[in-house]
C-alpha cells in the first residue's frame, strides 16, 4: 500500500474521531472516552506513522534525534498517565481547551512513538529492531492502565472523576486499551526487520 493511502487513512480516522459523536459522548460513556484515546494512539498514529515513513519529515526527525522508540515509549507513558490523573482528568473533562490539549498530546506522543518504530530514515532496520522494544514496553503500560480501571476493588484515581457507569462499560473499555496496542502493532504489517 503507498503511503498516501496510509496517511490518508489516518486522517481520516481523525476526523471520524474528533468530528464525529465521540467527544460528545465521551462525557457520558466511559467506553466512548477510551474509545477516542485509542483510535488516536492505536488507530491514526499507526497510519499516519507509515504514510510519513520515508519521508522529509522522517529523515528531518531522525536527524534530530528525536525518533527513539524507547524514550518515545517512555514519553507516551508520561503523557497518558499523566492526562488520567485526577487534576488533569478533570480540566479535560470540563474545558473544551485542555480538552484539546489532552488529544493533542495524546496524537503527538502517539506519532512519535510509532513514526519511531515504522520510520526509515536514519538507520530504519535498527530503529525497528528497538521499535520492538518500545511497542512492548507501550503495550505492558497500556494492559497495565486497563487491568487498573477494570480491576481495581474500589474505583480509581482514574475512574473516580468520571460520571458513574455500570461495570460492563468500563469493563469493556478497559479490556480494548489492554489489548489495542498489541493488536494495531500485529495489524500495521510491521515487523522488526523491513
Amino acid at each position: 500500500m503507498s503511503r498516501t493511502v496510509y496517511l490518508l487513512g489516518g486522517l481520516y480516522l481523525l476526523a471520524v474521531a474528533w468530528f464525529g459523536p465521540l467527544p460528545q459522548l465521551a462525557g457520558t460513556s466511559f467506553a466512548a472516552h477510551m474509545g477516542l484515546h485509542l483510535i488516536l494512539i492505536a488507530g491514526a498514529a499507526p497510519l499516519i506513522a507509515m504514510g510519513l515513513s520515508g519521508t522529509r519529515i522522517d529523515a528531518r526527525l531522525a536527524s534530530l534525534g528525536l525518533l527513539n522508540p524507547i524514550l518515545a515509549s517512555v514519553a507516551e507513558l508520561v503523557v497518558v498517565w499523566a492526562w488520567h490523573a485526577p487534576g488533569l482528568h478533570d480540566a479535560s473533562r470540563g474545558s473544551t481547551g485542555v480538552f484539546v490539549i489532552e488529544q493533542a498530546s495524546f496524537l503527538a506522543v502517539g506519532l512519535l512513538l510509532w513514526l519511531s518504530a515504522v520510520g526509515t530514515a536514519g538507520g530504519g532496520e535498527r530503529r525497528a529492531a528497538i521499535g520492538v522494544i518500545g511497542m512492548l514496553l507501550t503495550s505492558m503500560h497500556m494492559a497495565l492502565l486497563g487491568a487498573l480501571l477494570n480491576l481495581a476493588p474500589v474505583p480509581s484515581i482514574i475512574i473516580r472523576a468520571m460520571p458513574p457507569w455500570p461495570i460492563s462499560n468500563s469493563g469493556a473499555c478497559s479490556c480494548l486499551s489492554s489489548a489495542a496496542p498489541s493488536t494495531s502493532w500485529r495489524d500495521s504489517g510491521c515487523s522488526p526487520v523491513f
